[in-house]
């Protein structure tokens, strides 16, 4: 899989930390256009990216391992764990045990896992060798097509992977990049204040 130079997760504590040591060494930055532009780039992309944060106008339709039709339809009434992965990205890969734990505690009618690659289509094989190898093929897979002109990656701000939203049974996204026990106690707590939810996980590498 191609990727893109930068690969490094989306996480609300980094993009605090890169703000914080830009404000601290601001003055020696200042004479550097690179450096503006490039802060400029990264503040633009955290507005935007926090901004998904309640949206819930963010259809798709992608194709799962079987090549049938799946669109966000049809998870409505459940929590879902949206994650944007590759099968050649090892933090991506790293996740999966999460996904698992969380399937195995939560997954029942209200709550479901949505895994999406980013990848080629000609990579399917690598694709469905790393769903048989991690043990994840108990929720739904689905792939972005990297030669389609269809970009679900720009319409939910994916500049990195392993990214992730959950969203509500309204379709609501109402968290974004939760690592770990993070994400498990998040799920717990929506589906304790929900009666129906469902949780979409995306994982993805820097595009």
């Amino acid at each position: 899989m191609e990727t893109a130079p930068y690969s490094v997760a989306e996480d609300d504590q980094l993009s605090n930390d890169l703000i914080e040591s830009y404000k601290h060494a601001q003055y020696r930055f200042s004479k550097s256009r690179l450096i503006q532009d490039l802060y400029t780039a990264f503040v633009k992309q955290n507005i935007i990216s926090h901004t998904l944060k309640n949206r819930k106008d963010l259809p798709f339709t992608l194709r799962n391992e079987q090549n049938d039709v799946v669109t966000n339809e049809n998870f409505k009434g459940k929590l879902i764990p949206v994650d944007f992965w590759a099968s050649g990205c090892k933090p991506c890969r790293e996740e999966n045990p999460t996904l698992k734990k969380a399937f195995s505690v939560y997954g029942k009618d209200n709550f479901t896992i949505v895994s999406i690659l980013i990848d080629k289509q000609e990579h399917r094989k690598k694709w469905l060798a790393a769903i048989e190898s991690d043990g994840i093929g108990d929720w739904t897979h689905l792939i972005i097509d990297l030669n389609s002109t269809y970009n679900v990656i720009d319409r939910y701000v994916i500049n990195a992977i392993p990214s992730n939203m959950l969203i509500s049974p309204d379709g609501t996204i109402v968290e974004r990049n939760l690592r770990g026990q993070k994400l498990i106690d998040a799920i717990g707590n929506h589906l304790k204040t929900e009666s129906f939810i469902t949780y979409t996980y995306v994982g993805c590498c820097c595009l």
